[in-house]
């Protein structure tokens, strides 16, 4: 084959590109063909790489070298025997003269006759460093968040309670129930408290926004935090009504945050002398839809989208803003819906829509639909 003519045409085609171009033989001992882009990639001229692969294996990072030497040999395996698979990509670091470190990401392809003849190999390289980069930022700053999280979590929630719980044991003993500097310092340890469950669910949205969304099962994640809402009030009363549907959903191990922060918006917000909390659940097209109805004073029509903005709280409200944007975007993460609408006679119902796993499929068939 002209080589020398076809890499002019190579050149002329591939020169404004960002990745590597390189053709080598079936055995992968001789380069072929290899871009001008490659000089500035791995700092090598791509003369001296066409002479001879060893010198562009000597350029790779020696903690690399046995991955690539195994990659390289996955690629001769599939040489040998073209029904197995693909070697595919995969990422690797080279060092220039000057000790520079680039990380770089080699997908290679086969080339073959028309009667499957492989007759040489094809592949692309592309400088990913500024990926790797922010990922390795993303992983130092997880693990940081991770450490704010234990102190917010343990240590502040801690004295938090341990505040509230001096406080109700020295009205126990008979401080004035109607002391209002008691119920002032109550309520404000009752929010530091609530401030730490938001930092934590913050927290873990954060360090999981990465994470793919995979089958989960709905019935014990929202039985679970509707026993547990218990602790938001002593007063108000949480139930179930009916069934909840016995499927997975696609979410994360944190799908219980999203019920976790409806529950207490309901109850935390409701006026009502006695405050009540009605949970529904139903299958609908494809997704399990959940209401979480209310008998408080409701939400104005204005406001009714404005609830899901970070920050955002109503007149009056002891709220931090941050939950419901939270289960916005865990709802959004998994492909789901959420949103407000007026409760009957009054209150509000918010509305949580999660795709089905498993093609739709159930662990008990409910024969009504409702659950």
């Amino acid at each position: 084959m002209e080589w020398n003519r076809i890499a002019t045409f190579l050149d002329r085609i591939h020169r404004h590109s960002s990745d590597v171009l390189w053709i080598a033989s079936a055995d992968v001992d001789e380069v072929h063909y290899v871009s001008e882009r490659i000089e500035s990639v791995v700092g090598l001229p791509r003369e001296e790489i066409r002479s001879g692969n060893a010198l562009f294996v000597r350029a790779i990072h020696r903690d690399e070298r046995d991955d690539h030497a195994a990659f390289r040999r996955r690629m001769r395996q599939y040489a040998a025997d073209a029904d197995g698979s693909e070697p595919g990509t995969h990422e690797f670091r080279v060092v220039d003269d000057d000790g520079t470190v680039t990380w770089l990401s080699e997908r290679v392809f086969p080339i073959v006759d028309p009667d499957g003849t492989l007759r040489y190999w094809g592949g692309t390289v592309r400088d990913v460093s500024d990926r790797k980069e922010t990922m390795e930022t993303c992983r130092v700053q997880a693990e940081e968040l991770e450490v704010l999280n234990q102190v917010i979590r343990h240590d502040i929630r801690n004295e938090a309670n341990l505040g509230l719980g001096l406080l109700r044991s020295v009205r126990r003993d008979g401080a004035d129930d109607d002391d209002e500097e008691l119920d002032r310092l109550e309520g404000v340890l009752s929010r530091i408290v609530g401030l730490t469950e938001t930092a934590r669910d913050m927290t873990d949205v954060i360090t999981t926004l990465s994470n793919e969304p995979e089958p989960t099962p709905l019935r014990p994640t929202l039985r679970r935090e509707v026993a547990n809402a218990s602790t938001f009030s002593e007063s108000a009363t949480v139930r179930i009504d009916g069934e909840v549907p016995d499927v997975t959903v696609e979410a994360t191990d944190i799908l219980s945050a999203v019920f976790r922060n409806v529950l207490k918006n309901a109850i935390q917000h409701n006026d009502a002398d006695a405050p009540e909390v009605v949970v529904r659940s139903h299958l609908s097209d494809g997704a399990v839809v959940s209401h979480v109805a209310d008998n408080g004073p409701g939400i104005p029509d204005e406001h009714k989208e404005l609830v899901f903005d970070r920050g955002e709280t109503l007149a009056g409200s002891d709220g931090s803003g941050f939950g419901l944007s939270l289960v916005s975007t865990l709802v959004e993460q998994y492909d789901g819906r959420i949103f407000v609408w007026d409760n009957q006679p009054a209150g509000a119902v918010f509305t949580v829509s999660l795709p089905l796993s498993n093609g739709g499929r159930t662990t008990t068939q409910d024969p009504d639909g409702k659950g």
